[in-house]
């Protein structure tokens, strides 16, 4: 039986360039764990459901906290690296090749000095990966070079990406057929699930999500696993600099197959651990999307989490990058209770304002949100459902996820008065939605790198995991990161879409809907 914890909040600051960081300290205490065991029948059902899905794990509260900001994320990077003594194993995108990039270089170099038992595994998109004269690759070949034994750099390629496209297809355009997406970084038994690249402006000033899961070697395991496992099927760099095949090529027609057959434990009984959900507070999920490799077990998952709610819950879903699915628009349309969407004004939108056809993207995007605004009133569901857009001054947004704030109406340990940015979103908005806000204690949250979108679910290699809890003090900071995003927001109504910018880029409207697929 895992020991229960009642938690102490305690708050340190210090501060930074871009923001505070809040670290949590905790105290060991047996009172009160019925409260904290208190599991809704909506969570019983989820959690019953799951299980055919693949596995579960507990977790303690205690060991999961948040990271505010971009400068704190590259902080906690370096300290994970510098206290590892048996593994990091990190997937990312791509390893940029700016000052940082060098530092966490640098660092790994010297804990594979100080750790001769230390392994490093890193898995990267080849196309991302490999993109420039200097690159992903260029930065981490010495280090490969240096300890060839126990370091290991594999970089996935899709294999959509084949035949004529892949010749005609330049660098960077290519990218749009598909990445690794996965964003995992272990040390040890401790590990981030994040969105988050490693690069310099995923470093300064893009807003994203970040959670750390420490002392939890059966999670931890399970997606060090998922990393290898796509490395089993990845290209692997070896210390000439070449990048050769691990298994099947991309092109071959069993490619699919093959790194199917890599996966499927993943999704099987293999990594479940035995626990009795009366004896535990909290509870992990993991999810994995590959859609190029037939495997849609994220999407089956979330599309469930939308469930967990009745007419008094309140949802809040953040995309920075809106371009629903069928499946997920027709279920925020008809969701029980109110729903908040976050996504990125065009001004936060990552490619703005890129100078090639890139710098279209982001009132593409405006194009996607102001239809699925339209979809919102044609289905009379503009008072339980509200739009917001991210725009902090010279900021990006790229937090993705999903939190649900259940019913208030229920026994709530760590219910509060309404936060300042609950109580500010509320004015304009009908009573009843005002007052499902008044709670603001997530129960559940989806964190990880995808977006709800047709690229994430049929093109990205997508890892992301679903936390339910009825820990009190975990529920507290579930409820701090989520202040911390929706504070930077503005309320999107019909104005919002009549702006110049929006309004006169009628070539951006016909090229995302050419390529709607592929964003």
């Amino acid at each position: 039986m895992l020991r229960l914890f009642q938690t102490s909040v305690v708050t340190q600051t210090s501060n930074h360039r871009h923001g505070r960081f809040r670290s949590y300290s905790t105290q060991q205490n047996d009172q009160n764990t019925v409260s904290n065991l208190a599991w809704s029948k909506n969570q019983q059902d989820f959690i019953q459901k799951m299980k055919r899905q693949g596995p579960i794990f507990p977790a303690n509260a205690d060991g999961i906290t948040f990271i505010e900001g971009p400068v704190e994320f590259f902080e906690e990077l370096k300290t994970g690296i510098v206290n590892a003594k048996k593994r990091i194993v990190m997937s990312s995108l791509y390893l940029g090749t700016s000052w940082h990039g060098y530092d966490l270089v640098k660092l790994m170099d010297e804990a594979a000095t100080n750790n001769p038992d230390l392994e490093i595994v890193i898995l990267l998109d080849y196309l991302r990966g490999t993109r420039g004269k200097e690159n992903s690759v260029t930065m981490l070949l010495p280090l490969l070079q240096r300890y060839p034994d126990r370091v290991q750099i594999n970089l996935f390629h899709t294999p959509l990406l084949n035949g004529l496209m892949k010749k005609i297809l330049p660098p960077r355009i290519n990218e749009i057929v598909g990445v690794q997406h996965t964003k995992v970084y272990a040390f040890d038994d401790d590990f981030i699930i994040s969105g988050s690249n490693l690069s310099d402006t995923y470093f300064t000033d893009r807003q994203d999500r970040y959670m750390w899961i420490r002392k939890n070697p059966h999670i931890c395991n399970y997606y060090v696993s998922l990393v290898k496992a796509i490395s089993s099927f990845s290209f692997k760099l070896n210390s000439t600099g070449n990048l050769v095949p691990m298994g099947t090529h991309p092109d071959d027609p069993n490619f699919v197959e093959f790194s199917n057959r890599a996966i499927q434990p993943l999704l099987s009984e293999k990594f479940q651990v035995e626990f009795n959900l009366k004896d535990v507070d909290t509870v992990i999920v993991p999810t994995i999307g590959m859609g190029s490799l037939g495997i849609f077990q994220d999407e089956n998952v979330v599309s469930e989490f939308f469930n967990l709610g009745d007419e008094n819950s309140v949802y809040y879903v953040s995309s920075p990058y809106l371009n629903l699915t069928e499946n997920y628009t027709e279920i925020l349309l008809k969701i029980r209770g109110k729903l908040n969407i976050i996504t990125a004004s065009p001004e936060a939108n990552s490619f703005f304002p890129a100078k090639d056809i890139s710098g279209y993207i982001p009132v593409a995007y405006s194009s996607v949100e102001e239809a699925f605004f339209k979809k919102v009133q044609l289905e009379n569901r503009s008072r339980d459902i509200h739009m917001w857009e991210y725009n902090r001054h010279a900021w990006t947004f790229h937090a993705k996820g999903i939190w649900h704030v259940p019913s208030s109406n229920t026994s709530d340990p760590s219910k509060e008065p309404m936060s300042s940015h609950l109580n500010e979103m509320s004015n304009g908005m009908s009573n009843e939605m005002s007052n499902a806000m008044s709670n603001g204690m997530p129960d559940a949250i989806v964190i990880g790198s995808g977006n709800l979108g047709n690229r994430s679910k049929h093109r990205d290699l997508e890892a992301q995991m679903v936390l339910l809890t009825s820990n009190p003090n975990l529920r507290k900071r579930m409820k701090a990161e989520l202040d911390g995003i929706m504070k930077e927001k503005i309320s999107v109504d019909e104005k919002t879409f009549e702006t110049d910018y929006r309004k006169s880029n009628f070539f951006a409207r016909r090229i995302f809907r050419l390529l709607a697929d592929f964003l």
